[in-house]
C-alpha cells in the first residue's frame, strides 16, 4: 500500500505535484468537452425509416433509427424524443390507452465520426395511414427539432371466405358465355377443322395424322369454349338504411371493417388470378374527399394502389351509392363481374342495381355479417 505524503512550505500542506497535474487534465479535459459538444451536437444526423412501406393490420413492422457523429469530437448522453401514434405498438412497451400518441426516448452516447443504428419491432394494430415527421434531440441544454420523416400503410386485416362469399369465378374458372369475349385454352370444347388465324399450339397433332389429306382441312385444332370478360368492379356502400333506424357506431365501424378487409382479400386474389380489377367507395378521407374510385387494371402496382387507399379510407359516407353506380353507367360498363358490398338494399337501390344487370354486367350483392365473424374466430 502506497503512502502519499503531502508538501508542508511555513506550515502549509500541498497535494504532490503527479495529483495537481492529473485534476488539471482532467478539468481541462471537461472543459474541452463542453467547449466542443455544441460543434459535435450541430454535427448529428438522426434518421428514421420502416422496414416496410405497408403491411397488413396485425403483422410486426421494423422501424430502424439510425444516429450519425460527424464531428472529431465526442458527444455523449443524446436523446431523441418524440410522439408514435399509440396504433403502432413497441414490443414490450404498454401504451397509455388513454392518449392518442406514445412517448418514445433513445438515447444515445458517440464518439468521434461513429454510426448508431437501432431497430425497434412494432405491431401494426390498427388500420389506418401513419407518418412520423419529426423527432427532438437533447443533449443537456441544446436542443434540435429535427425532420425524420417516417410513413407506413396499414392495409386492411385480410377476411377469410367464412365471413364472406367466395365469387364463384374464382374457384371455378370463367364461366362460359355465348358472347366471343376471350377464348379459354383450358375449355376443350372438341375438335374442328384449321381455319387462317389459328396459332401453331392449337393444333391437335393426333387428330391431324388420323384425318384424309385434303389441304388444309385436313389440319385439325382443338375447339375452345369462350369465357366471360374479366373485368371485375367492387363496390363498397358506406351508407347505411335510414328507414331502419341509425346503427350504433361500434357496430358500424366493424361492419365497415369487415368490408374494407374482404375487398382487399378479394382484389388481391382476383389480380392473381389476371383478373382487370377495380374498386369505388363513397367514403370520405383525410383530402375531403367524398368517394374513392379506382379503374379497373391489373398487375401488383395496382394492387398496391389500392390498399393505400383502403388504408387511408376513413368510416364516414360521402356521396350517395347511387351517384357512384350511375358513373359506371355513363361509361357505358359492360361485360364486368361488379360485387356490391351494403347492409342494406332498398327500392331505389335495387333498381340502380338491375340498372347495371341490363347493360350487360353480373352482380353479386354482399352483405357484412359480424355474427359469422365471431363464430370463425371461435372455429380458428
Amino acid at each position: 500500500m502506497k503512502t502519499f505524503f503531502l508538501y508542508s512550505v511555513s506550515g502549509v500542506s500541498f497535494l504532490p505535484i503527479p495529483i495537481i497535474i492529473i485534476a488539471v487534465l482532467v478539468i481541462a479535459l471537461v472543459a474541452l468537452y463542453f467547449a466542443t459538444k455544441r460543434y459535435a451536437f450541430r454535427g448529428l444526423v438522426y434518421e428514421r425509416r420502416f422496414s416496410d412501406d405497408g403491411v397488413f393490420e396485425g403483422e410486426e413492422i421494423t422501424l430502424t433509427e439510425t444516429i450519425i457523429n460527424r464531428s472529431p469530437f465526442p458527444i455523449f448522453w443524446v436523446d431523441a424524443e418524440s410522439y408514435i401514434y399509440k396504433e403502432l405498438e413497441f414490443r414490450a412497451y404498454i401504451p397509455e390507452l388513454e392518449k392518442n400518441m406514445q412517448f418514445v426516448l433513445s438515447r444515445f452516447s458517440l464518439m468521434p465520426f461513429m454510426k448508431i443504428t437501432r431497430k425497434h419491432t412494432i405491431c401494426c394494430v390498427k388500420r389506418g395511414y401513419y407518418k412520423i415527421e419529426t423527432a427532438t434531440l437533447w443533449c443537456g441544454k441544446l436542443t434540435s427539432c429535427v425532420p425524420s420523416v417516417a410513413e407506413v400503410y396499414v392495409y386492411p386485416k385480410l377476411i377469410e371466405s367464412a365471413v364472406f362469399p367466395r365469387p364463384l369465378s374464382l374457384m371455378q374458372g370463367n364461366s362460359v358465355s355465348s358472347r366471343r369475349l376471350i377464348e379459354d385454352p383450358f375449355s376443350f370444347a372438341g375438335i374442328r377443322d384449321y381455319r387462317f388465324g389459328d396459332s401453331f399450339s392449337s393444333i391437335n397433332f393426333k387428330a391431324t395424322a388420323k384425318a384424309p389429306i385434303s389441304g388444309y382441312s385436313s389440319i385439325k385444332v382443338n375447339n375452345c369454349d369462350f369465357s366471360a370478360n374479366r373485368n371485375v368492379m367492387v363496390i363498397i356502400n358506406f351508407q347505411t338504411d335510414i328507414d331502419e333506424g341509425t346503427i350504433p357506431t361500434r357496430i358500424y365501424n366493424k361492419l365497415m371493417e369487415l368490408a374494407l378487409g374482404y375487398s382487399a382479400a378479394f382484389v388481391g386474389e382476383a389480380i392473381d388470378e389476371g383478373y382487370r380489377v377495380g374498386l369505388a367507395a363513397n367514403c370520405t378521407d383525410a383530402r375531403g374527399a367524398q368517394s374513392m374510385v379506382f379503374p379497373m387494371l391489373s398487375g401488383t402496382e395496382h394492387f398496391k394502389e389500392i390498399l393505400r387507399g383502403l388504408a387511408t379510407m376513413r368510416l364516414y359516407a360521402g356521396c350517395s351509392v347511387t351517384r357512384l353506380i350511375d358513373t359506371e353507367l355513363e361509361n357505358y360498363t359492360t361485360d364486368t363481374e361488379f360485387y356490391f358490398i351494403t347492409t342494406y338494399v332498398d327500392e331505389t337501390l335495387a333498381e340502380k342495381l338491375a340498372e347495371l344487370e341490363r347493360a350487360g354486367n353480373v352482380l353479386t350483392v354482399i352483405k357484412p355479417d359480424i355474427s359469422k365473424l365471431e363464430s370463425a374466430k371461435r372455429h380458428i
